[in-house]
């Protein structure tokens, strides 16, 4: 929804009297509607992206992804920016993709520390080597949605 209703501001602000007085003009509206995809892209990338790897995170049933939901939800304990990063890519108000990146990853470090912090030191050889598992999971499950919003 809140791709659509900036969609509806978005074409509402391209074709209105002013900028196409008559949308019968073909070349215009066509002119307006290049702008409109590129004005749009930003917010609709980080919101597909995001909801995408949220959903990967939650419907899978792997160890790695078992941890990296893990880290997601204390992510979301620690509050604050924790929280208002996420939320706000999500509804919209941040549209910037690096913060999406930001956040995503920040997750995946609170994954492999928990891991690891977690883990008796005896076992810390395997855990480290789960570690890296756990971070490859999150660059195999983020970076298919980031190449598919870059090439379209």
């Amino acid at each position: 929804m809140t791709v659509a209703f900036n969609d509806v501001v978005l074409l509402r602000d391209l074709l209105n009297p002013e900028a196409v007085p008559d949308l019968s003009d073909t070349k215009a509206v066509l002119r307006q509607m290049s702008t409109f995809h590129w004005r749009r892209k930003n917010l609709t990338s980080v919101i597909n992206i995001l909801a995408q790897a949220l959903y990967s995170l939650f419907a899978a049933n792997d160890p790695q992804l078992k941890a990296l939901q893990r880290g997601c939800f204390r992510y979301f304990q620690r509050g604050g920016q924790c929280v208002d990063g996420p939320v706000g890519l999500l509804a919209g108000i941040i549209r910037q993709p690096l913060i999406l990146f930001y956040h995503f990853f920040a997750v995946a470090l609170l994954s492999i520390w928990i891991m690891l912090s977690e883990t008796p030191v005896w076992k810390l050889p395997v855990a480290v080597v789960g570690s890296v598992g756990v971070f490859w999971k999150a660059c195999v499950v983020i970076f298919p949605f980031i190449w598919s919003e870059v090439r379209s």
